[in-house]
């Protein structure tokens, strides 16, 4: 079988965007559902820049999307972040 290097090399940048423990634990969140930032500071105590930070990174990455509701903005997982809750849900088996 041949091996697509760009697959490889895409397939690479999300296991590493994936791998930071809270990129990761954003995602598994999203899993439950569509949430705002004040949701997700919630959960992780944690600061509402730090956490957008990591929100545009899952964003631009494809990982997740926006949309705007009211005064906020509601975040959820496209395709590619619930394959990677599938593809840690098949390493933790």
């Amino acid at each position: 079988m041949a091996l697509n290097t760009l697959k490889f090399d895409q397939s690479i940048s999300a296991f590493k965007l994936g791998g930071d423990p809270t990129r990761f634990r954003i995602v598994v969140l999203l899993a439950d559902g569509p949430r705002n930032v004040s949701d997700l500071c919630e959960s992780m105590e944690q600061t509402q820049p730090a956490i957008s930070h990591h929100l545009a990174l899952l964003r631009v990455s494809g990982f997740i999307a926006s949309r705007r509701d009211g005064k906020h903005n509601v975040y959820e997982l496209t395709e590619k972040g619930h394959r990677m809750i599938k593809a840690a849900q098949l390493l933790m088996d």
